[in-house]
């Protein structure tokens, strides 16, 4: 026997991977096989009952002896280190921020199995640089000494670091103490100059150690997603604003979420100028029309926006949108992407599309909150004099009508705004209670006549369920002439420039458009055509 396997079969565990000349495998495989016919002639004897007191000791003995001969033929055991390492990594790798909770199971799963996963797992350091937990779902981790989050982050070796961390209050009967949760900041904080994405929610105090911090705590900070309360703490103890973030050279992101305790832009000093993408959810409730514009009126970088600033309602109350103030142009040179609400507003307030000057604009995505369908139309025919924006993408999303005149003025609004963007290759519509065919027949295209977005290549179509689809009064909505607008804009053979842009993509999501399926796939078969019966969230509802 080759001097390898001898150093093996005379270790009591193994700790690393085990490399066999053919030889030996050959030897392994006699051993495994004089033994197993060992063992059956100790149970044979067993069962005639001639076997000595011995023979139980000496069965058990070879039992053991086999698993360790198994375990060193085992596949597993012949992985280059550098092989298993890289399995750990696809393991626990997750595309998406912030990544989900099963990334920091993954890596402790593969870290219990044995020595030697253990030692590579450790030795690893991409598996460690994902932190993803939440108070209410691992109550445990913050139990104890909560120490080991240092051990976890040092074995990332100064790797970049994405961290989520979920502390909002919830009533359990596993409460975690506030300190505890304070320590487990305190020691993550340890690990800032190592942190590219960052998304942490709950009680404003608990994260005190990190906006204690410096401005230049951060060099490496890409993102940052924030939803604290109360936020008039944070302008008590900071009276300056937070710091923290100030001086992050490569910070682009920044997502908050507001509440009717205020705004989280007025406690942070950030670096505006070199933001990309700006992403506000909340009640603008008690703060000055200028807080919004201000900030964004620094934001001369910004390329992406989205800005969902609802009503809000409560039992015996009702807070009316303040909007922004038209008298202040928000001038955006370099945004490209706009996701925003429209609601009613309040006194001379107005929608950010009113005072909005984007002229690169090339995604737009509008989600109706109740404002006037007039008022609508005002904002957007305002916002495209003064921007000229070559819109790619229109997306209009939650529009009702309902009976008599409303379904009339939504028809309106949309004969109004349609024709400002003539340069739109996609447009999603996603609405409830509207008849669309007062849509569609306006989008059949006709030889000599004008036609709504004559550059469409992609049109997709989603009717979100409503319960008040039953009631009289309420229009049901129809879809005659569905087929007519996409067999016009999908000629057979050859066209001209005189013809609208050629239909590549249609995608229809309600049990209404069932009917057209068929006749659609059998006169257009290189259409790509994607229907779906059962309801689904629209993507810009996400």
């Amino acid at each position: 026997m080759a001097s390898e396997t001898q150093l093996h079969l005379h270790q009591s565990r193994i700790e690393g991977p085990v490399y066999l000349e053919p030889n030996e495998v050959a030897f392994l495989r006699r051993q495994i096989l004089e033994g197993e016919l060992q063992l059956m002639a100790f149970e044979s004897r067993t069962n005639e009952g001639s076997a000595p007191a011995e023979t139980s000791f000496e069965s058990e003995s070879k039992l053991v002896e086999l698993s360790l001969l198994r375990n060193l033929l085992s596949p597993i055991r012949r992985i280059p280190v550098e092989v298993l390492a890289t399995i750990f990594e696809l393991i626990c790798w997750s595309p998406h921020f912030p990544p989900t909770y099963g990334v920091m199971r993954s890596a402790s799963i593969i870290s219990s199995v044995c020595i030697a996963w253990r030692n590579t797992a450790h030795a690893t350091p991409h598996i460690w640089t994902k932190l993803c937990l939440s108070r209410s779902w691992h109550p445990k981790a913050f139990i104890g000494d909560v120490a080991w989050i240092k051990v976890w982050l040092s074995r990332s070796r100064g790797l970049p670091l994405e961290l989520f961390l979920d502390l909002q209050h919830v009533n359990t009967r596993n409460e975690v103490p506030e300190y505890k949760l304070t320590q487990f900041v305190e020691h993550v904080a340890g690990f800032s100059c190592q942190i590219t994405w960052f998304a942490f929610s709950g009680d404003s105090k608990l994260f005190l150690p990190l906006f204690r911090l410096p401005p230049s705590s951060f060099p490496r900070l890409e993102g940052i997603y924030m939803d604290i309360l109360p936020v008039r703490a944070l302008a008590y103890l900071f009276p300056n604003k937070v710091q923290a973030f100030l001086d992050s050279p490569t910070l682009q992101h920044v997502q908050i979420t507001d509440s009717a305790d205020g705004s989280l832009l007025e406690s942070l000093a950030l670096p505006e100028g070199q933001l990309a993408n700006l992403v506000i959810h909340g009640q603008r409730l008690f703060a000055s029309r200028a807080l919004y514009s201000d900030v964004l009126h620094r934001c001369k970088s910004l390329v992406n926006l989205t800005i969902h600033l609802p009503t809000f309602n409560a039992p015996g109350q009702h807070y009316h949108f303040i909007g922004f103030d038209e008298n202040h142009s928000l001038v955006l040179p370099s945004l490209k992407f706009l996701h925003t609400s429209c609601h009613p507003v309040t006194g001379n307030g107005v929608n950010i599309l009113r005072c909005l000057v984007a002229p690169r604009l090339e995604i737009l995505v509008l989600k109706w909150r109740g404002q006037i369908y007039r008022d609508l139309s005002m904002d957007v025919s305002r916002f495209q004099d003064c921007s000229a924006a070559r819109l790619l993408s229109l997306d209009l999303v939650g529009f009702t009508a309902g009976p008599g005149e409303h379904s009339y003025r939504l028809t309106e609004c949309l004969f109004a705004i349609l024709p400002l963007f003539f340069t739109v290759k996609a447009f999603k519509f996603c609405y409830m209670l509207y008849d669309v065919d007062l849509l569609l027949q306006a989008m059949i295209y006709r030889e000599k006549r004008p036609v709504l977005l004559p550059n469409l290549k992609h049109f997709e179509l989603t009717q979100l369920p409503s319960p008040n689809t039953s009631q009289e009064g309420v229009p049901l909505s129809s879809t005659l002439h569905l087929s007519s607008v996409i067999l016009s804009r999908y000629p057979q053979g050859e066209t001209d420039d005189t013809l609208p842009a050629k239909l590549q993509s249609v995608l229809l999501h309600g049990q209404r458009f069932k009917e057209h399926v068929e006749s659609i796939r059998q006169t257009a078969p290189g259409l790509r055509l994607h229907y779906c019966e059962n309801y689904h969230v629209h993507p810009s509802q996400l």
